[in-house]
């Protein structure tokens, strides 16, 4: 198969070598629609297969304003590429459901094992972690446990844990945040929103921080703050249509 190089802004790979000096990774394919999303500046290199290579860890976000989100699927996308040298990586898996809340996270156990933790915010304090290992035999990465860690005390407490036998053991591609943890996540409750009003005349709709629409609000439009970054906030709005990007703290200050 034809190799295709993937130039985006978003990722900015670089090689691990000590000068950092710029280099662009092959990929044989890309598994998202590009016009519906954002690839996460979140995205990870780990080996996660126990080669001693490198792999790609690529997470991919839908733009929830202007895009419909394939049923079934969380919005946000995660991609295992494998490490084949001199920068060329090839897509192994897809998840499409694992990925819930707008906090997630990432972390190496092993040179085969690696952990998605979908993190504690407004009034959930739980953060729920699934644990998954590469078996050669089966050729993919399989859910080996999960633990459900809570910061209700103040600080994080074990309250669930569940561990695999090997024959009832997940497929990375079928694991499913709803299914696993949906009921105890929504019982917790919507949080309280924190809304604001528009200061200025015309704010504009971002996708990304520095990456601007069309669409714009007005003074006086009245917005539900999902998160802050830096020098920008998460909204969402409610007009003819919902709404959500970033705009400028100053937009509401």
């Amino acid at each position: 198969m034809k190799k295709i190089l993937v130039i985006l802004a978003t990722l900015a790979f670089h090689s691990c070598n000590a000068q950092k000096s710029e280099t662009f990774v092959k990929m044989d394919k890309i598994p998202f629609d590009m016009n519906s999303g954002n690839v996460s500046q979140d995205t990870l290199r780990y080996d996660v297969n126990g080669d001693g290579l490198k792999d790609i860890l690529l997470q991919f976000d839908y733009r929830n304003f202007d895009v419909k989100i394939p049923k079934g699927n969380s919005g946000h996308e995660l991609a295992i590429y494998l490490n084949y040298g001199k920068n060329e990586y090839r897509l192994k898996n897809v998840n499409r459901k694992a990925l819930w809340v707008i906090h997630t996270s990432i972390f190496s156990v092993d040179n085969t094992t690696f952990c998605i933790v979908n993190e504690e915010g407004g009034q959930d304090p739980n953060n729920y972690y699934c644990y998954f290992q590469f078996d050669k035999q089966r050729d993919n990465w399989n859910m080996i446990k999960y633990q459900i860690k809570t910061f209700n005390t103040g600080r994080e407490v074990l309250i669930d844990e569940k561990v695999y036998k090997y024959e009832n053991q997940l497929p990375f591609e079928e694991v499913s945040f709803d299914k696993l943890f949906g009921k105890m996540h929504n019982d917790v409750g919507e949080p309280t929103p924190l809304l604001e009003l528009i200061k200025v005349s015309k704010a504009i709709i971002y996708n990304l921080p520095n990456t601007s629409t069309q669409m714009y609000l007005i003074k006086g439009n009245e917005v539900e703050v999902l998160e802050t970054k830096g020098d920008w906030l998460k909204i969402r709005y409610y007009g003819k249509k919902v709404v959500e990007g970033w705009i400028k703290k100053t937009d509401v200050e």
